[in-house]
């Protein structure tokens, strides 16, 4: 018998940088097109700070931040 094996997306801080800028674009008129891959953390952390100039407040959930190793993500977004 071959046992199945489950593949967990294990969240990394490109993944949730891409999550975080999708999120806003989807909410914002006159978005830019934004692409689902081919770019790094950085390169997605560019977009929400455009993003946010449109917007007088903001909230954004962190759920389950620690699963990450590094805090890069919250030091991105302070």
């Amino acid at each position: 018998m071959n046992p199945t094996t489950a593949t967990v997306a294990i969240p990394t801080e490109t993944r949730v940088a891409r999550e975080i800028t999708t999120q806003l674009a989807d909410q914002t008129e006159s978005a830019p097109n934004i692409p689902d891959q081919g770019i790094g953390a950085n390169e997605y952390y560019r977009y929400p700070w455009d993003l946010l100039k449109t917007r007088d407040v903001c909230i954004i959930l962190l759920d389950e931040i620690d699963i990450l190793r590094e805090d890069d993500v919250l030091m991105q977004l302070s």
